[in-house]
């Protein structure tokens, strides 16, 4: 059974923490495939900004297919 990685840099399959690389991750900086962040470089992200294949961002995002919510809400 897979165990968390948690901590302020954590490394792992899942990980939660200020900064992570991860395959699935909830954290502040993430450099994950799947992320919720508030700066994300990932390939499918939801957070503040960031990088992203696939994204859902507050502010500012770039990638190939990647919505802000700002414009969205309006």
């Amino acid at each position: 059974m897979p165990v968390p990685a948690e901590g302020i840099i954590s490394i792992g399959q899942f990980g939660a923490g200020i900064i992570n690389f991860s395959q699935f991750g909830i954290e502040l900086i993430s450099c994950s495939q799947f992320t919720i962040a508030g700066f994300a470089l990932a390939q499918f992200a939801v957070g503040y900004t960031g990088i992203a294949q696939i994204g859902l961002f507050f502010q500012r995002g770039y990638g190939q297919i990647v919505k802000e919510l700002s414009v969205l809400l309006q």
